[in-house]
Order: structure tokens, then C-alpha cells, then sequence
């Protein structure tokens, strides 16, 4: 054997890569375990953006609990009253895609094929609005830790 480990630990990065959107990304497997945190990551994005797009493109596996969670954040996304807009981008691994599918929820979710698509959705960019720091958690530690999506300190009025 390789000795690489049997699964690739859940982690949620957290993005703001133009105004008013937020982007998460969910890489690794996530499953119950990582359920709460995720909903609680979605639920504090929505809370402050007008655009979340959730990327699977890293996510190795979903189970039912995470498709469930995708499907309450669009219905929470709708029921606000400035009508957030939600995006799931997908180009993800075969099964993550497959129990999309299988379970049904593809036509009920905005799927498009890559981040840039998404934002292409989103209002316009402006020039001199810089992108926020990424906030990842990683599942396995509960550890937190800010990185600046470019150099300098990272911003201190991150909302999440």
C-alpha cells in the first residue's frame, strides 16, 4: 500500500472572491460528521452575501445528510427576502455527481460547471474592491486558520 490515508479529511474553505458572493468550497469526504459544520458555514454565508456558490469540484464523496443540506440551504437562499441567488459547481468526482443524480436533486439545484460560471452570474466586479481572506476548517481538528487570498495581512472584517 501507498500508506495514504482510506479518506481524504473534510475540509470547508471559505471565499469571497468578488462583492456580495461568497464561495465555499468542500473538499474531502463529508458526510453526518461534517453535516453541522457545513450547514453552520452556509448558513453564516447566506447571512452576509447575495451570491453563495458551493464548489464540490474537491469534494471526494457526499452522502445523504450533505445532500440535504444542499437542498435546505437553496430553500433558505429562496426564502429570503433579497432573494439570495445559490449556485452548486460541480466537475466533481464520479460519485459525488452520482448521488446528485440518483437522489434527483440536480434539476432542483443551480448546477453550473465551474466558479467562473457562476460569477459570471453575479453582478459586476469592482476594480478596486480586493478579494477577502479564505477561513478554513479542517473537520478532523476543528482547527481554524485565515489566509489571505493575496499578499498583504489579511482583512479584519471578515464576516464569517
Amino acid at each position: 500500500m501507498s500508506g495514504a490515508p482510506a479518506f481524504q479529511a473534510p475540509t470547508i474553505d471559505v471565499h469571497s472572491p468578488q462583492p456580495h458572493a461568497a464561495l465555499v468550497v468542500l473538499a474531502g469526504e463529508h458526510d453526518l460528521h461534517s453535516a453541522d459544520e457545513v450547514q453552520k458555514t452556509f448558513d453564516q454565508s447566506l447571512a452576509v452575501c447575495d451570491h453563495l456558490i458551493v464548489d464540490l469540484s474537491a469534494a471526494e464523496f457526499i452522502d445523504s445528510t450533505i445532500v440535504h443540506v444542499l437542498l435546505q440551504t437553496k430553500k433558505n437562499a429562496i426564502e429570503l427576502d433579497r432573494k439570495c441567488k445559490f449556485s452548486v459547481v460541480l466537475g466533481t468526482a464520479p460519485v459525488v455527481e452520482r448521488i446528485l443524480e440518483v437522489t434527483g436533486v440536480v434539476p432542483l439545484l443551480n448546477v453550473v460547471p465551474t466558479v467562473e460560471r457562476a460569477l459570471a452570474a453575479q453582478r459586476p466586479v469592482d476594480p478596486e474592491s480586493e478579494p477577502q481572506p479564505v477561513r478554513r476548517v479542517d473537520l478532523i481538528t476543528q482547527a481554524t486558520s485565515v489566509t489571505p487570498t493575496s499578499p498583504g495581512p489579511a482583512s479584519a472584517n471578515v464576516p464569517w
